[in-house]
């Protein structure tokens, strides 16, 4: 299959940013006096921060509004952002040759559009990317399709010659019904959706190394 066209998530794909969740994990609770569920990131993983602001006041009981959440969010994630959140490996070699090959890649996350400006703009990267695109501007969750059909559409690119990284198992289906190719990059905070993901997947990546000596010459046709 030759595809012309490059859809990427972000936290967890991308960038190796979940550790950062990590330690809010750790440090919310103790500003809330909560105590957070072990599996409180895979359930926000594929949600809007709207979303996930409105599951946690619900689930938990929190006191703060919608908008005081998600702000206490982004303070918290704000500096590691900006100083210390890496590409995964291989990730950068792989957008220098989409780039170098003129095919056009656009961005589809739900994390906040400062922690995504900030950190790619220090990496070097953020100007490179054809249309960034953030799920609370769908009021949709990643089970639903219409963020990256605006990012195909955007890049001017037929869906069935897109194909998307992402490292959750949520939108997999609904790509694959719009005919998107899906590429499953390893993360380890969803182990326990990868043998799923390695079975429905078109492609199935330790880490984006692997696509560019494995897959990368046959997906575009150098």
């Amino acid at each position: 299959m030759r595809y012309c066209g490059v859809i990427f998530d972000l936290d967890g794909t991308l960038l190796d940013s979940n550790w950062v969740w990590d330690k809010i994990d750790e440090e919310f609770p103790k500003k809330l006096g909560l105590d957070v569920k072990k599996n409180f990131y895979d359930e926000i993983a594929h949600m809007t921060t709207d979303q996930a602001a409105e599951y946690m006041i619900k689930e938990y009981h929190v006191s703060l509004t919608n908008k005081e959440l998600q702000q206490l969010w982004l303070d918290m994630a704000l500096d590691l952002y900006e100083h210390q959140v890496e590409l995964k490996p291989g990730a950068m070699e792989l957008l220098q040759k989409l780039k170098q090959q003129g095919i056009p890649f656009s961005l589809a996350t739900s994390s906040f559009p400062n922690l995504c400006k900030r950190s790619l703009t220090r990496i070097g990267i953020y100007q490179d990317f054809h249309t960034i695109l953030y799920s609370n501007d769908f009021g949709k969750n990643k089970e639903n399709p219409d963020i990256y059909m605006a990012a195909a559409d955007a890049m001017g690119v037929p869906y069935h010659q897109c194909l998307v990284f992402e490292d959750i198992i949520a939108p997999l289906q609904a790509l694959h019904r719009i005919g998107m190719g899906f590429a499953a990059v390893y993360e380890p905070h969803h182990e326990r959706t990868a043998a799923l993901l390695q079975q429905q997947a078109d492609y199935y990546i330790q880490d984006f190394n692997e696509f560019l000596e494995k897959y990368y010459s046959q997906t575009f046709e150098i």
